[in-house]
């Protein structure tokens, strides 16, 4: 306790200081942090150009209707559920946003395959653990050319199969077990003019059946604007129980993505790059010596985690949006809130210490 009020009058003093200090930068102007893979991003925050024309063979490429062209939209359906994108050119990754920055599904793709890496759904309350957290390797999902009437067996592609690894809880990435998964992904129509209806009108679509062991489920894709409507279907696809259109334009914005709760996010990377990554995506700045990042790993090795880390550094900007326009101009003030909130320091604490604060500036 004691040491919480030492971090709250740190940072009262610091903030006491804005007169001086912040003030100035916002009379500059205070850039945005750049749009990088990671962290808490919306949709608007990133762009790309994946147009490209169908070649005269017939042959589709698929990342064209895969990948919206608008997304900074998030599209509505009829039950009240909404989707957005969040693209990573440079990672050449897809996040399919669902219910909350915890539920999406993770696809990436290169110039033969898209792949399907991941399926999370943290912030669906009522759904199955098992259900809704797991992985597929190399999760095989589409050719990137490929013509009407073409498949491609994720099973067997590329002689190796897929292999689906399901975790123990939404919460958490220990494994539950492990088994050889069947999908199979059929491209069976492509139209250049289909009324999807709503917002959208005619648009330039194709429609793809995944077969699973005992049923399939129907996708169509718009060149436009992405995936815009879902079914689930008998194994054949003759007859269909559930369909899902997005077709309006949602009145809320495109829901954020809380990367680290991906149990496949850049695997490769140490704990500390991730921690660096997550600072210049939230923040735009990162700390002029290790001494902030190594507290940081040693809050990992107590038992804290990555995604608490990436929660804090957003309570932390968001906060600082709130009273002042725009996030810390320097990373030291950026250590004071993370160190007051893993010294046991709770958001509501570090919120009314700032806003009272900003009351005494004033």
């Amino acid at each position: 306790m004691n040491h919480i009020m030492i971090s709250c009058s740190w940072l009262v003093i610091l903030l006491m200081g804005c007169s001086q200090v912040y003030r100035p930068h916002l009379a500059k102007g205070i850039k945005s942090p750049a749009a990088s893979p990671g962290s808490d991003v919306t949709a608007s925050d990133v762009s790309t150009d994946t147009s490209r024309a169908t070649p005269t063979s017939g042959s589709i490429d698929t990342l064209d209707f895969f990948i919206t062209k608008h997304p900074e939209k998030a599209l509505l359906a009829a039950d009240g559920t909404d989707v957005n994108q969040i693209i990573d050119v440079d990672l050449k990754q897809l996040y399919l946003m669902k219910w909350g920055p915890r539920s999406f599904i993770k696809y990436h793709w290169d110039e033969k395959y898209i792949y399907f890496d991941e399926e999370h759904e943290m912030d669906f309350p009522t759904a199955k653990p098992e259900r809704v957290n797991y992985t597929f390797t190399p999760g095989y999902w589409l050719k990137r050319q490929m013509k009407v009437g073409d498949s491609i067996d994720g099973t067997n592609a590329g002689n190796v199969g897929t292999i689906i690894t399901r975790f123990d809880t939404p919460h958490t990435c220990k494994v539950k077990d492990q088994d050889r998964y069947f999908m199979k992904t059929i491209l069976e129509s492509h139209q250049t003019s289909y009324n999807i209806g709503g917002d959208l009108g005619p648009q330039d679509i194709i429609n793809l059946r995944i077969e699973q062991l005992t049923y399939s489920e129907k996708e169509m894709y718009s060149r436009e604007y992405g995936l815009v409507q879902w079914q689930r279907c008998t194994l054949d696809g003759s007859s269909c129980d559930r369909t899902v259109t997005w077709n309006r334009f949602s009145p809320r914005p495109p829901k954020k993505l809380l990367r680290s709760a991906s149990c496949t996010w850049e695997t490769g990377l140490t704990d500390i790059q991730k921690i660096r990554k997550l600072s210049i995506e939230s923040f735009g700045v990162q700390s002029k010596n290790d001494e902030a990042v190594r507290n940081q790993l040693n809050y990992l090795a107590d038992g804290g985690s990555i995604a608490t880390i990436e929660e804090h550094f957003q309570l932390i900007r968001n906060t600082w949006i709130a009273y002042f326009g725009a996030p810390p101009p320097e990373y030291s003030w950026v250590d004071v809130g993370m160190n007051f909130l893993t010294s046991g320091g709770t958001p509501e604490q570090y919120r009314t210490v700032v806003e009272d604060a900003v009351k005494k500036l004033k």
